[in-house]
C-alpha cells in the first residue's frame, strides 16, 4: 500500500542518518584526540583550554546524531518477549502505536531544541572558556534530532504498511 512512499523515503532517509553518523563517529574520534591531549598536557601543567566544553559539546553530538542510525539499524533496546508471541498484524499494530507515540514525542523534543536554539541566538549565550555561540550546538542537535523523527516515520510505515497487507 505505502510501498512507494516507504521506497521514497528510505532514499532520502537512509543517506541521511548515514551521514549524520560518520558526523559522529568523526566526532567521537574528535573527542578522544582532545581528551588524550588535554590529559598528556596535564602531565606538563598544560592542560587544554576549553577540553571540558569541547567534549560536552561533542558528546551532545555524538549523541543526537547517531539516534536515527540506531533507530534504522534496530539499535535500541526492546523489551519483546511478550509482543514476539503474538500474531504478526497485532505485533505490526503494538508498533504502530509505539512509532507513533514516539515519533510524536521526538517530534516534540525536536521543536522545542529549534525553541531553545532560537531563544540561545536573541540572548547572545556564549560558552564561558572559549565563547563559542551555544545555539550553535543546539542548532545542530535539532538537525540529529529530526532525521531520528525522519527515520522514526519510516519505521511507522513500515508498520502501517506491514499491518493492513494480507498475510498468508
Amino acid at each position: 500500500m505505502f510501498s512507494k512512499v516507504i521506497h521514497g523515503l528510505e532514499r532520502v532517509v537512509h543517506p541521511l542518518n548515514a551521514i549524520a553518523h560518520r558526523v559522529a563517529m568523526l566526532v567521537l574520534f574528535l573527542m578522544m584526540l582532545i581528551t588524550f591531549i588535554d590529559v598528556s598536557g596535564r602531565m606538563f601543567s598544560k592542560p587544554l583550554y576549553g577540553a571540558f566544553e569541547l567534549t560536552g559539546f561533542g558528546l551532545a553530538l555524538l549523541i543526537f546524531y547517531s539516534l536515527g542510525y540506531t533507530q534504522l539499524k534496530k539499535g535500541h533496546i526492546t523489551v519483546s518477549f511478550l509482543v514476539d508471541k503474538w500474531p504478526k498484524r497485532a505485533q505490526a499494530a503494538a508498533d504502530i502505536i509505539t512509532h507513533l507515540i514516539f515519533l510524536t514525542l521526538v517530534s516534540v523534543t525536536t521543536w522545542q531544541v529549534v525553541q531553545q536554539a532560537v531563544r540561545l541566538f536573541n540572548g547572545n549565550d556564549k560558552t564561558a572558556d572559549l565563547g563559542i555561540p551555544i545555539y550553535i550546538i543546539a542548532t545542530m542537535a535539532s538537525i540529529g534530532l529530526f532525521f531520528f523523527a525522519l527515520a522514526l516515520l519510516l519505521e511507522l510505515l513500515k508498520s502501517v504498511n506491514e499491518a493492513v497487507k494480507r498475510h498468508e
